[in-house]
């Protein structure tokens, strides 16, 4: 058996796989818990505009969870970009240190 690791594109396309059935099985949930709701199975039937409400109150509540998790990740330094403000330097946790004018920043490509 091999004792290389899996490339790049083998790990991004497994990603994308899973998330992409992850999206999926989210989305169904969500239309049959509102199949539910709305046809009185298993309880009594809410009105159209209460589940809307519901929803759009979910979906408001993700966008500002979202906004204030990415902002506590930056201040904190671990955001998933790839460079951080000053549009330089990479984020951390790499293989190897930047030899670009002395930086010591860990890198995996060289500064622009």
């Amino acid at each position: 058996m091999s004792q290389r690791a899996p490339s790049r594109w083998l790990l991004a396309a497994t990603t994308l796989a899973v998330l992409a059935v992850l999206a999926v099985l989210a989305v169904l949930a969500v239309l049959a818990a509102a199949g539910l709701a709305l046809t009185g199975t298993l309880m009594q039937p809410l009105p159209p505009p209460v589940v809307a409400g519901v929803a759009a109150a979910i979906l408001g509540a993700a966008l500002v969870a979202d906004t204030v998790k990415l902002r506590v990740f930056r201040r904190l330094g671990i955001h998933s970009s790839r460079r951080s403000q000053d549009g330089r330097h990479p984020g951390k946790g790499s293989i190897r240190a930047c030899r670009v004018d002395g930086c010591t920043t860990p890198t995996h490509r060289r500064h622009g």
